[in-house]
């Protein structure tokens, strides 16, 4: 076991799912979901991106500014139909390299970045050997951990690690992604620091238009 997937493994056992977690399977997108060949064109109406933003605080990205929706079929997502793929920087669909990617920010104000302390996603349910890394990172880009396994149907990438702010996965170029899960995101509070020189210039501001009068 890589020492990534042991130190999400030994989190876990501290930090886990909690009664409120959020769980997107992406069916929703069933009726416009696309199909599942490798190159197709992402429709419009298959994009996934901030749809999640304002209720659940998630935005989604791979090499374009969304992924896709896909209907992989029953038995071939593990709940549904629908899974996820994502772009590959030409509005083509892929499986391969960096293709999914969230970001948190709190739903009550989109502006402000958020963090959460477990993430999960699923492989899709064929066994095929391949695999994929799935990455947490910090508020300033920093891994946290990462998870890597071979696909063996339906298996779940975990990260429970503080400070999730993004997480990503890589793929082999066959497997595809379902359910994921996270605790409801923290707001980053704005740092004392920058509260401290943002009144301070306020004070400085109020001094000098006091001085022109």
């Amino acid at each position: 076991m890589k020492f990534w997937k042991l130190a999400s493994a030994v989190s876990a056992l501290v930090i886990s799912t909690n009664v409120n977690a959020v769980l997107i399977d992406f069916e929703e997108f069933e009726l416009t979901a696309m199909n599942n060949f490798v190159g197709s064109l992402i429709p419009t109406s298959a994009r996934i991106s901030n749809q999640y933003l304002g209720t659940d605080g998630v935005i989604f990205s791979s090499g374009n500014d969304f992924i896709a929706a896909v209907n992989l079929g029953i038995g071939h997502a593990t709940s549904g139909s629908v899974g996820i793929g994502g772009s590959d920087g030409a509005n083509g669909l892929t499986y391969a390299g960096e293709f999914f990617r969230a970001n948190f920010f709190d739903p009550n104000n989109i502006s402000t970045q958020a963090v959460t302390n477990y993430v999960e996603i699923r492989g899709d349910n064929i066994s095929d050997g391949t695999g994929g890394t799935f990455s947490a990172y910090d508020i300033n880009g920093v891994l946290l951990g990462s998870d890597s396994q071979t696909n063996v149907s339906g298996n779940t990438f975990v990260l429970a690690f503080e400070g999730i702010h993004s997480v990503k996965f890589t793929g082999s170029g066959t497997i595809a992604l379902d359910d994921l899960t996270f605790n409801p995101v923290t707001a980053i509070p704005v740092p004392a620091a920058v509260w401290l020189f943002a009144s301070g210039l306020l004070g400085l501001i109020g001094v000098a238009r006091r001085k022109k009068s």
